[in-house]
């Protein structure tokens, strides 16, 4: 599943996904859902987008995500176990 949360300052984080499972990998899906979020109008004038992959990172580039320009003004609060509480 593919989550998106639009910010109103103009910055869009895609959320944390499970991603697909091996057996559903290569099929297309992931190129179906981003046409899809590509083509949504809300999405049309969004200045800038984000996302964190672990092995996608080829899939991403052919929609033009590249590696952060400016990694170092970047930071994360990471809480691993928030869900367990």
């Amino acid at each position: 599943m593919l989550a998106v949360c639009a910010e109103t300052a103009g910055v869009n984080f895609p959320g944390e996904s499970p991603g697909l499972e091996e057996p559903y990998r290569g099929g297309g899906f992931a190129r179906c859902m981003l046409d899809a979020l590509f083509d949504h109008v809300q999405v049309q004038g969004l200045r800038r987008m984000m996302l964190a992959t672990r092995d996608a990172h080829e899939l991403y580039a052919k929609y033009g995500f590249t590696p952060l320009g400016a990694p170092d003004r970047f930071m994360e609060l990471h809480r691993p176990d928030v869900f367990q509480r």
